[in-house]
């Protein structure tokens, strides 16, 4: 009979990271990112392992560039899309495993994957293929993992409930420590609806077999290529999402991700002149929520982040071999997005173009939104009649004929503080 999981293992929230990317950053950059995370909340990085002759050099780096930050943890995150060998994998494994900054989780190295669910090296099946050329192998070793993989059998878009859970995946793969729900982060259809009702769920059914449930979380997704383009409906996705994390309370956070441009999720960093590091404020006061158990910390500062995207859904490409309009384009949203964590209450003012709004904003969380039109953006922060700050966008929004299609987000911010004393400084805009 399995047991209840009892772990008094913290909660942690990790960053999903293309170590392909790493490949123009030395050691000080490197440790600027890890430094940039730590101080947003952010425990670690799940290093995406590929199958590419770049990755020993890169990865080795990547360690090396850890040592600096002894609580800044690191595992492996192999794309078994890419990679059907599994001595790639236990290769890496033997290598780092005993490094400080691996990640243990009770008391083994924490592995995950992306996808792999169909592999069977051979055997009758599935959790066999992987028990005896997986665990069994590192196990000769003296190796233990904890292994909680992204599996299509945790894709709670693409199974239902029944086949997740009722019909235990837990049970026909004893080989899993717990279950990521990738897909989770986000919405797959004209909506935000990403199973959140059904998460608690699963959760509980996890730990009632001694297993883990790690969820998902991710603020954007377009991607604009050749051989994918196609979106998701992400307008107001991060902050939902995140409220949906932070009530959900899982065992661990993946946020996908930190720095992947191709698909415009990455919440840190600058991709063809798409900035999103405006991201990370908002990030961090939920990754306090989430880890004390929905309390959110006292608010000290305004912080006002707004993003939009630089076109209208409907625009025409011009772009020489355009490859077009996304999939799912009508999905967007024409919006100009505000997130306003404050202090006291206030007024946000929001012009664009010929239009002007006035949001009426509370101590805490406020999530505005408003149709956008041709021209350009300005955010600003008032209380008592008074301006605090004022940030203006850094694209105009275009509609009609464009240069160039994408999908992306442009992200802003504007931050006031108070001194010491509690009295209102002069405006801050950063």
């Amino acid at each position: 009979m399995a047991q209840s999981l009892e772990s008094s293992e913290p909660k942690k929230v990790f960053a999903y990271y293309i170590v392909s990317n790493s490949r123009h950053s030395d050691t000080k950059a490197l440790q600027t990112e890890m430094s940039l995370a730590i101080s947003t909340g952010i425990d670690g990085f799940a290093l995406s392992v590929t199958k590419s002759s770049l990755m020993p050099s890169l990865i080795s780096n990547i360690f090396e560039a850890s040592k600096g930050f002894p609580d800044f943890k690191l595992y492996f995150f192999f794309d078994m899309t890419q990679i059907y060998d599994l001595s790639i994998p236990i290769d890496y494994i033997k290598q780092y495993h005993k490094h400080p900054n691996y990640f243990q989780f009770q008391g083994k190295s924490f592995v995950s994957t992306l996808g792999g669910e169909m592999l069977k090296f051979g055997e009758n099946s599935t959790n066999l293929g992987w028990e005896k050329n997986f665990k069994q192998k590192l196990k000769e070793d003296n190796i233990d993992v904890f292994f909680v993989p992204s599996w299509n059998v945790f894709d709670t878009v693409v199974a239902s409930k029944y086949d997740i859970y009722s019909n235990n995946v837990f049970t026909r793969n004893p080989i899993l420590d717990g279950g990521l729900n990738w897909a989770g982060a986000w919405s797959t259809s004209n909506d935000y609806k990403t199973n959140y009702e059904d998460e608690g769920f699963y959760k509980a059914i996890a730990n009632s077999q001694g297993k883990i449930y790690m969820a998902a979380v991710s603020p954007w997704f377009s991607q604009k290529s050749l051989r994918k383009n196609w979106i998701y409906k992400s307008e107001i996705l991060y902050p939902k999402r995140w409220k949906e994390i932070v009530e959900i309370q899982p065992d661990l956070v993946l946020i996908v991700s930190w720095n992947n441009g191709e698909d415009s999720s990455y919440i840190a960093g600058d991709f063809e002149g798409f900035d999103h590091m405006a991201w990370l404020n908002m990030t961090s006061y939920y990754i306090s929520g989430y880890k004390n158990e929905g309390k959110y910390p006292n608010i000290i500062q305004d912080q006002v982040t707004f993003w939009y995207r630089p076109h209208s859904k409907r625009a025409f490409c011009q772009q020489k071999n355009s490859i077009g309009l996304p999939t799912n384009a009508e999905w967007a949203e024409d919006k100009i997005i505000v997130h306003a964590i404050l202090a006291f209450g206030g007024q946000v003012i929001v012009i664009n173009g010929h239009r002007r709004k006035v949001f009426k904003g509370q101590r805490g969380i406020n999530v505005f939104e408003l149709p956008f039109q041709e021209g350009a953006v300005e955010v600003s922060l008032w209380r008592n009649k008074r301006l605090l700050a004022r940030k203006e966008g850094v694209k105009k929004i275009e509609e009609g004929f464009i240069e160039v299609c994408n999908f992306n987000a442009h992200v802003d911010k504007l931050v006031y503080r108070m001194n010491n004393a509690g009295n209102f400084r002069k405006n801050i805009v950063m």
